[in-house]
C-alpha cells in the first residue's frame, strides 16, 4: 500500500505540473498555487485526483483540507497503521 501524497509533494516532484494541472482544470496557475495552502475546491477534487493518476487521491485531498481546518497532524490510514505495528 502507498502512503499519503500531498498535492504540494506531487506538484513539486516534476517541473510544469502546476501549469498542466491549471490548464486541465481551467484555472490560473495562481489558483493551483493557492490550493497547496487552502486545499482544492470540492468541485475540483475528482478532476485533480484523476489528473494525478491517483497518486493524490480524493481521500488525500479531503484529509489535507480537514487537517488544516482542525489544526492537527495528518492521520495514518488503517492499512498504514497496521503495517507500522
Amino acid at each position: 500500500m502507498r502512503g499519503m501524497m500531498t498535492l504540494s509533494m506531487w506538484l513539486e516532484s516534476e517541473e510544469g505540473r502546476g501549469k498542466a494541472l491549471a490548464l486541465h482544470c481551467g484555472v490560473s496557475d495562481a489558483a493551483v498555487s493557492q490550493w497547496k495552502t487552502n486545499g482544492v475546491p470540492l468541485h475540483q477534487l475528482r478532476r485533480v485526483a484523476a489528473f494525478t493518476g491517483g497518486q493524490v487521491s480524493v481521500a488525500d485531498l479531503i484529509d489535507q483540507v480537514l487537517t488544516r481546518a482542525e489544526g492537527r497532524a495528518p492521520e495514518k490510514r488503517p492499512e498504514e497503521a497496521q503495517r507500522a505495528a
